[in-house]
Parts: C-alpha cells; sequence; structure tokens
C-alpha cells in the first residue's frame, strides 16, 4: 500500500474570522420566511435520521405548522 505525505497546510485567520453582524439572530422569523422554507425542502430527502422526509414535512405543514411556530417562538426568546 501506498503512504500519503503530509506536507501543511495554512490559512489566513484574517478573512476566516469576520466580525458579523448577528443583531438579527434574536428577531422572529416571519410566517413567509418559514412557508418558504418548507417549500423549499426536497421532498425525497429526511433532513434529519428522524426519517421525516420534505413531502411529508409539506403534506402535515398545516398540521404541525402551529406548534411548529410556537417552539421558534419560544427558541428565539430564550436569551443566552
Amino acid at each position: 500500500m501506498g503512504v500519503a505525505e503530509f506536507t501543511s497546510i495554512s490559512y489566513n485567520l484574517n478573512e476566516l474570522l469576520q466580525s458579523h453582524d448577528l443583531e438579527e439572530l434574536g428577531t422572529e422569523f416571519t410566517q413567509e420566511e418559514m412557508d418558504s422554507v418548507i417549500k423549499s425542502l426536497r421532498k425525497n430527502h429526511a433532513h434529519r435520521p428522524d426519517g421525516f422526509n420534505g413531502l411529508f414535512i409539506k403534506k402535515c405543514w398545516n398540521l404541525i405548522k402551529p406548534e411548529f411556530c410556537h417552539r421558534t417562538d419560544q427558541i428565539i426568546r430564550v436569551q443566552v
């Protein structure tokens, strides 16, 4: 078998560590933003190991949307 030889890796930390305005991360998501994300889900792909694919979420969105929005609001309101 062959052996790979490591040479080196270098990074420009000034480019990697940029300051970002994170103020908007504490704002609530709009209904339109959430609906847009759900519409953009791929139908045959499960985003988590729970096995619920995009098609399932899209078909059940009207049922799960109120609880999902409530839980999302709770998470955003928690001050870390």
